[in-house]
């Protein structure tokens, strides 16, 4: 399995990072507007396998799924923020692996050894994953600067 990471590493959200608001709903325009990236980094999947582990809200999950099935990105798993949740992404995504290794596919549970790599535009998120054992590799499409301080 690998593990990808959504806006800034398959999908190109550059053009819609001036969508970012203020307030308790600053980001809902900017994934409001996520059906309409491009899709890029094709070569970092082989659609088996795929995991993907992303910090969009679940609110979001019907236009993130149709986005996927539009642009023919299989996955085995979609792992999405829960609604309320605010913790920063790299604890999310720590949380996420470890609900990843609860599923039992029949022959076990997963494990770490069947990770082969991961990809995630943050640093702090490929650090966690090395941490943790797994192969990981910082994919940005755009400077992960872009995002000021907007980006958890």
């Amino acid at each position: 399995m690998i593990i990808l990471d959504l806006d800034n590493c398959i999908a190109d959200d550059g053009w819609r990072i001036q969508y970012i608001g203020d307030g308790p709903k600053k980001y809902d325009a900017y994934h409001q507007l996520s059906a309409f990236d491009e899709l890029c980094n094709r070569g970092l999947f082989h659609n088996i396998g795929t995991v993907i582990f992303t910090g969009r809200p679940d609110t979001y999950a019907p236009l993130t799924i149709k986005w996927l099935e539009r642009k023919r990105v299989q996955h085995r798993f979609l792992f999405m923020r829960p609604e309320g949740n605010f913790m920063n992404n790299v604890d999310l995504k720590k949380l996420f692996l470890q609900q990843l290794f609860q599923i039992d596919l029949g022959g076990g549970a997963i494990s770490i050894d069947d990770i082969v790599w991961a990809y995630d535009d943050h640093p702090g998120v490929i650090k966690m994953y090395q941490e943790q054992g797994i192969k990981a590799t910082q994919v940005c499409i755009h400077s992960f600067r872009l995002y000021g301080g907007n980006n958890q």
